[in-house]
C-alpha cells in the first residue's frame, strides 16, 4: 500500500509539458542595439535547451552596470518565448522568498521550462538555495512540509538571471550559486552612438522633441 502510496505522489509531482517554446525571433528585438553577441549566446542555449528536450541546460547569467540592458533584453526573451506561467515564470530577487516560490513550483499544474530571475545578487541566501538543485544536473526542487513530510517535483528548467554585482553573487554560498552558470555573458555600458539610437527610441515612442539628443550625449 505504501508503495502504491508513494507512486502515486510521484506521478502527481511530475510537471506536465505544455509544448515547446517559441525560438523565432520575429520582431521582438528590433528596439534592442548592440547586443546582437549577447543575443546569440542567449538564442543558442535555450535551442540546445529545446534540442535536447532540457536535458543539456547552459543557465545563463548576464552580467553588467545598470542601464547596459540585461532587463530589456531578458523581457524581450520572454516576450518571444510565450505567456507567462506557460512557457516561462519570473521573479525578482528583491521581493522572492523561498517559500513563496516553493509554493508557486510544486504546487503548481505546470512547470515552465524557462525561469527568468532579475537582480539575483541582491537575494538573500535563504531565499536562493532552492536553485541549486534546478540548476544541478538532476534538475529537482525539493521542499519539507510538516503535513506530507518531503516532496520533491523534476524541473528540468533553464534560469536566466541578471546581476549587476557580480563580486557580490559570487560571494553567495561560497560561489556555489554563480558556478551553476555555465553561459556567463557581460553586457557593458552602451557606446555613444548605440546611445543615440536608444535616445531616439525613446523620444519617437512618446513623440518626443529628438533636438535634445545630441548636445546630451557630448555633454555626457
Amino acid at each position: 500500500v505504501q508503495a502504491k502510496n508513494d507512486e502515486r505522489k510521484e506521478k502527481a509531482n511530475e510537471p506536465k509539458d505544455l509544448g515547446k517554446i517559441n525560438l523565432e525571433p520575429g520582431d521582438h528585438f528590433k528596439g534592442i542595439f548592440g547586443r546582437d553577441p549577447q543575443l546569440r549566446r542567449v538564442m543558442d542555449a535555450l535551442q540546445l535547451a529545446e534540442r535536447t528536450d532540457r536535458k543539456k541546460r547552459k543557465n545563463t547569467l548576464l552580467d553588467g552596470p545598470p542601464g547596459s540592458g540585461k532587463s530589456q533584453l531578458m523581457l524581450a526573451l520572454a516576450d518571444m518565448l510565450g505567456k507567462e506561467g506557460e512557457a516561462w515564470l519570473r521573479f525578482d530577487a528583491t521581493s522572492m522568498t523561498r517559500a513563496g516560490v516553493l509554493e508557486l513550483i510544486i504546487d503548481s499544474k505546470y512547470v515552465p521550462p524557462i525561469i527568468f530571475i532579475e537582480e539575483i545578487e541582491k537575494c538573500a541566501e535563504e531565499h536562493l538555495r532552492w536553485l541549486l538543485g534546478v540548476m544541478d544536473v538532476r534538475g529537482e526542487i525539493r521542499r519539507t512540509n510538516y503535513r506530507v513530510g518531503n516532496e520533491a517535483k523534476n524541473l528540468n528548467a533553464m534560469v536566466i538571471a541578471s546581476a549587476n554585482n557580480v563580486k557580490l553573487l559570487k560571494s553567495l554560498m561560497s560561489g556555489a550559486l554563480y558556478s551553476r552558470f555555465q553561459n556567463k555573458i557581460y553586457c557593458p555600458s552602451p557606446e555613444s552612438e548605440i546611445m543615440r539610437q536608444i535616445l531616439i527610441r525613446e523620444c519617437r515612442e512618446i513623440n518626443g522633441d529628438e533636438a535634445w539628443i545630441d548636445p546630451t550625449i557630448k555633454f555626457g
